[in-house]
């Protein structure tokens, strides 16, 4: 079976919801899958409809427009910081830091439970090589 991870650049936060102590996130995902290291090693690139639920989290910086393309993305559970990429699939608890940057604002989420959810099928769009391959 493959490897996968979620690009969170080239990743689209199409909005955010919150409930109660819950944020969600609802994005079109940009998901590399390879027998390798998905995002360095041969593969495929696929956008994934998906939700990325953060439990009980505060929301410190609100995003400034209905949405936002990720350019730069950061995920830290505990100690562990995830640089632009969220393997698949993706089931956190303790201490969560989410943060996500573009051109429209930016996005600061705390919690202390994520998961991401897909919500439909992934459809693909390129094949994907590294840049030494290229």
């Amino acid at each position: 079976m493959a490897n996968r991870s979620i690009e969170l650049h080239d990743t689209r936060i199409e909005r955010v919801e919150r409930a109660e102590r819950t944020t969600i996130l609802w994005m079109s995902a940009y998901l590399h899958e390879s027998e390798g290291q998905p995002g360095r090693d041969r593969g495929t690139g696929w956008t994934l409809p998906a939700r990325l639920v953060i439990e009980n989290s505060e929301f410190e910086c609100p995003l400034p427009s209905s949405s936002l393309w990720v350019i730069d993305g950061r995920i830290s559970i505990a100690d562990r910081v995830l640089e632009n990429m969220m393997p698949v699939p993706f089931d956190e608890h303790g201490e969560i830091r989410v943060h996500l940057s573009g051109s429209e604002g930016e996005i600061f989420i705390t919690g202390n439970h994520a998961y991401l959810e897909p919500i439909g099928p992934a459809i693909y769009i390129e094949d994907f090589s590294p840049c030494d391959e290229r």
